[in-house]
């Protein structure tokens, strides 16, 4: 196993990180980075985490968290931090429409990233926070529907899927 032990913090793992496209609604691809901990052992599937940058709702991305974001993602935790829909081009709901997308995304692909879909939570900061309390308060409300969620360039059918989270 690719672990380094830390005797203060616990097993630290090497962590990859990769883009993929989520979403894509209005034709336009949303991104999101996936930090995930590199294990060569089965072990049970990791929890999982979507981080949800601040910036007022209207600036930076997916990478704003990245040091924290590896950090979690070191010490065995799935990370996906990812891109939406801001402001001033796009309006509330659709930010945190399309985090409630992002989270039936993770809960769909569990299994191909290895995670335990009872342990998905939300991590945010600034505007991020508030992103992530709208999503965990209400993930099945009518202005939640509507991202088109793809993976791999085809369309993923989300109906139905649970986009409830255990924390925020």
């Amino acid at each position: 196993m690719s672990v380094m032990q830390s005797p203060q913090s616990g097993p630290l793992f090497d962590v990859d990180e990769f883009d993929v496209i989520y979403a894509e609604p209005d034709g336009e691809g949303l991104k999101a980075r996936i930090y995930q901990p590199v294990r060569h052992e089965r072990e049970s599937p990791l929890p999982a985490a979507i981080d949800v940058h601040g910036g007022a709702w209207n600036s930076y991305d997916r990478k704003a968290g990245a040091y924290y974001d590896r950090a979690l993602a070191a010490r065995g935790m799935l990370i996906m931090a990812v891109d939406f829909r801001q402001g001033p081009t796009f309006q509330h709901p659709l930010a945190s429409r399309d985090l409630v997308g992002a989270i039936r995304w993770l809960r769909h692909q569990a299994s191909a990233l290895d995670v335990d879909q009872a342990s998905i939570g939300l991590i945010g900061s600034s505007s991020g926070g508030h992103l992530a309390l709208l999503a965990g308060l209400a993930p099945d409300a009518d202005m939640h529907q509507g991202t088109r969620l793809v993976a791999d360039g085809k369309d993923l059918d989300s109906a139905g899927t649970d986009a409830s989270v255990r924390y925020v």
